[in-house]
């Protein structure tokens, strides 16, 4: 079985921005409350992978659709590596061109079934046609944490929002 490296492959600038605010305060005679809100956001990028000029590390893997995340120098940590979708083919006479014109692709090709971008133009839909097409790291996340206590009770609640971020819906892949 593989296992990752336990080994330094690579530099990366992380910059941020964390803030939170509470208030705090009795409402009544042994009725307190408290009330917190934060706002978190980040942004990282890739400053260095190995050593030689244009690697990458590649991440996350399906059987049906290979490389899905991948790491390299300019790019956020653990991107979002697959083809462009480029609609759907919507008739039979479409899906019939597309092979008479000799062209391939990785997926199944059929009625209702996505069209790729054919990035470098050499009619054969492969890994050389893929290019990031999202970021897993959030926009912003937002916070709040309230809490009542009387006595010897206490209420708490949370919630917690993330906005922004991508992910690879691979239960699509077979329902569409």
């Amino acid at each position: 079985s593989a296992s990752q490296p336990s080994v330094n492959v690579g530099m990366m600038t992380n910059r941020g921005l964390d803030l939170s605010i509470t208030n705090r305060g009795e409402i009544i005679k042994n009725l307190n409350n408290s009330a917190t809100v934060n706002f978190s956001m980040y942004r990282n990028v890739v400053d260095k992978v190995l050593d030689a000029e244009g690697s990458y590390l590649s991440g996350a893997t399906n059987a049906s659709l290979g490389i899905l995340t991948r790491t390299e120098a300019g790019m956020p940590l653990s991107y979002i590596w697959t083809w462009q979708i480029d609609g759907f083919f919507e008739s039979q006479e479409e899906v019939d061109q597309f092979i008479a014109d000799g062209k391939k692709s990785v997926l199944n090709v059929g009625v209702g079934k996505w069209k790729i971008e054919d990035l470098d133009n050499n009619g054969i839909i492969d890994e050389k046609d893929k290019s990031m097409t999202g970021s897993p790291h959030p926009d912003f996340q937002v916070g709040a944490n309230l809490s009542l206590d009387y006595r010897s009770f206490d209420f708490g609640a949370f919630i917690f929002w993330s906005q922004g971020g991508e992910v690879v819906n691979l239960s699509r892949l077979e329902s569409d």
